[in-house]
């Protein structure tokens, strides 16, 4: 009987598993501490990953993998028309490759509720320029609009009472 072995050394292959690991949670506890729902498809629009602040802003959990992006919720425009799938910007930005910015919407839960939004879709490129997915940061724009809308209502009531007291008003810009 005989027995022939090999040994190697795979300390430096377990220490760089090891810092790859510790870098991933590293950028997963820093994409949660966001305060914008952040979330990554792959080339098929299918959700590879988010954070607890996508999830609030859906309403719902996706499953990894078995949902797409557009499954979460409806999109609207700003007028609050449904958006096509190939208008919204995810959608853009996996199919064209290019960023999309400034674009408000409204997310339209599944329970009905509606989300204004503003999201930022980019794509993911492989070391070829293909398109591999897309990253989407998306801001809840909820509490911008309310204080938007207070600001109006305030700027009305301030115009309807210069009316009454027959008060003149001007700008002046030196």
């Amino acid at each position: 009987v005989q027995l022939l072995g090999v040994t190697r050394d795979i300390t430096e292959r377990k220490q760089l598993e090891s810092a790859l690991r510790r870098e991933g949670r590293r950028c997963r506890e820093l994409l949660e501490a966001l305060p914008a729902a952040v979330y990554v498809t792959d080339a098929a629009g299918y959700v590879t990953y988010c954070n607890q602040s996508a999830i609030e802003l859906w309403g719902t959990p996706p499953k990894f993998g078995e949902d797409k992006w557009c499954d979460l919720a409806s999109f609207h425009d700003r007028d609050g028309r449904p958006m096509n799938t190939a208008d919204c910007p995810t959608e853009i930005a996996l199919k064209l490759g290019r960023s999309v910015q400034g674009v408000e919407a409204i997310l339209k839960r599944r329970d009905g509720t509606r989300v204004p939004i503003l999201p930022c879709p980019t794509p993911l490129y492989d070391a070829d320029g293909s398109v591999v997915g897309v990253v989407n940061m998306t801001l809840d724009l909820s509490e911008r609009k309310k204080a938007e809308l207070v600001l109006a209502e305030r700027n009305m009531q301030l115009d309807l009472a210069g009316k009454v007291a027959l008060v003149g008003t001007f700008g002046f810009d030196v």
